[in-house]
C-alpha cells in the first residue's frame, strides 16, 4: 500500500518547516490515516511523473530486461483542497505542469470527474 511521504520528520527536517505548515501537513497524514473524507481544506496532494527506464545494474541481476527505476520526468500534477474556492468542483482545484508550464483550464475539465472519489 503506499503511504504518503511525511518530509516534515524525515531525517530530522521538522525544524526546517514553519509550525503552522507543519502542523497542517500533520492534518492531513492523519486524516488518510484515519480514512476521513473528505479530506481537511489546505490539503494539497501531488503526482510526479516519469518515464520509465531500464536499469542496466538490476537488469545484470535478473539476466533480462525486466527491471525499470524512474527517468526524466514528464509532468507534475497537483489536486488542492478548498471547500468554498473549489465548490463547483467538489471542492478540488487541479493543476497540470509540463516543461514548466501550467495547463490551461480546458486541459483540466476532465480531472473532476475521474477523481470524484478523493
Amino acid at each position: 500500500m503506499w503511504r504518503p511521504y511525511d518530509h516534515a520528520f524525515h531525517h530530522d527536517l521538522s525544524c526546517s518547516i514553519p509550525d503552522r505548515n507543519r502542523n497542517a501537513l500533520l492534518v492531513h497524514i492523519q486524516a488518510y490515516r484515519e480514512g476521513k473524507l473528505p479530506f481537511p481544506d489546505g490539503t494539497v496532494i501531488a503526482a510526479l511523473h516519469y518515464r520509465n527506464v531500464p536499469s542496466d545494474e538490476n537488469n545484470k541481476v535478473f539476466g533480462d530486461v525486466q527491471s525499470f527505476v524512474p527517468g526524466a520526468p514528464t509532468n507534475i500534477q497537483f489536486m488542492i483542497r478548498d471547500s468554498k474556492k473549489y465548490a463547483p468542483t467538489g471542492g478540488w482545484g487541479f493543476a497540470h505542469f509540463q516543461d514548466g508550464k501550467a495547463a490551461d483550464a480546458a486541459f483540466m475539465e476532465p480531472c473532476f470527474p475521474c477523481h470524484m472519489q478523493a
